[in-house]
């Protein structure tokens, strides 16, 4: 599924970083890829949480305690697959 995925994405995000006539040309070329962009997207949190996006909680620590013994631990990947989640989620 990300297969199918990852592309439309990629188009999605250079669309979204250009701006006027560029961005109008642009749009006009991938306009397939990027319709298909938001069902997509739905389908990859549905696939991917097997849940609603907003049904979602997530607990953050305060503290960074113990982030020097956690390197190439569960705690190291959690945190790393969280930081991804949530910046690449806009």
């Amino acid at each position: 599924m990300y297969a199918l995925f990852a592309p439309i994405q990629a188009t999605y995000k250079e669309s979204q970083s250009l701006k006027g006539l560029v961005k109008m040309k642009y749009d006009k070329e991938h306009k397939d890829s990027l319709s298909k962009y938001p069902e997509l997207k739905e389908r990859m949190q549905r696939l991917h949480f097997s849940m609603n996006e907003a049904d979602l909680v997530f607990y953050l620590r305060d503290k960074n305690e113990g982030v020097g013994g956690e390197v190439g631990t569960r705690y190291e990947l959690r945190r790393k697959y969280w930081t991804y989640s949530l910046w690449n989620s806009i």
